[in-house]
């Protein structure tokens, strides 16, 4: 399974090298302003270069501010076509936390401060990508990842109708209305303990620690619901750390 990052389109390194059996030469790799050269030693005549080249989409907030659930289907449709024409079967985006604090790292890729605009916006986005069969979106951070400050360990207390008219109700909406093929997890501590990490359902590790966790959402959908009807204070999110449910 091929794995691409967003979320203003498709995340692919543009340049890269193989030798002429296939095998993969380090170098090219590209973050922000980061850049890792290649090997000025190595001779080109034994090597083959490749290209790809994607088209760049508005960022998150900038589409939500649209109102436009149509234009943004589009803009997943677009992302689904070069998800065939480069063979990538995740796109890891959208990602709809709330915007709760202006100062958040992350505000420029979440839609909204208003739920239901995030989860309509991330359910658009999906329907646009997943036109294209076999391919899929990876709705994240679930859930209430709405800082970037010591990410890995924040302890976020969040009373039970705030998480669910707030935090989880995007997801919700999302998961309802387009079906993503996958859900990306969290990594902070909610409600004092780690999120679950439903591995058996569907788990992936990427190659970098800490690792994601994803689960299809609709095993994490419907175990949500049902757990709620009995358990009216329960939720339940997958991450990387301990496989344990919370409660309020």
């Amino acid at each position: 399974m091929i794995l691409a990052d967003g979320p203003a389109g498709l995340r692919l390194q543009p340049h890269f090298k193989t030798k002429k059996d296939g095998t993969l030469l380090p170098g090219g790799e590209v973050m922000g302003d980061a850049y890792t050269p290649f090997n000025p030693n190595i001779d080109e005549k034994e090597v083959d270069n490749y290209y790809q080249y994607c088209t760049a989409i508005p960022i998150g907030w900038a589409l939500a501010q649209s109102w436009n659930t149509e234009l943004v289907e589009k803009a997943g449709d677009m992302v689904g076509s070069e998800m065939e024409q480069f063979h990538v079967d995740l796109w890891l985006a959208p990602a709809l936390n709330i915007h709760r604090n202006p100062l958040c790292g992350r505000n420029f890729e979440y839609y909204s401060e208003d739920p239901y605009v995030s989860g309509k916006i991330a359910a658009a986005m999906t329907k646009g990508v997943q036109k294209h069969r076999g391919k899929g979106t990876t709705i994240k951070h679930f859930a209430v990842n709405n800082q970037e400050d010591n990410r890995y360990f924040v302890n976020a207390h969040v009373s039970e109708r705030a998480l669910r008219e707030i935090y989880l109700k995007g997801f919700e909406i999302a998961v309802r209305e387009a079906q993503p093929l996958s859900i990306m997890t969290s990594y902070m501590a909610p409600i004092s303990s780690f999120a679950s990490s439903f591995s058996s359902a569907f788990s992936s590790s990427f190659a970098r620690i800490p690792t994601y966790s994803m689960v299809s959402s609709e095993i994490i959908f419907a175990i949500f619901l049902i757990l709620s009807a009995f358990f009216p204070a329960m939720a339940l999110i997958c991450s990387y750390h301990v496989g344990t449910m919370w409660s309020l």
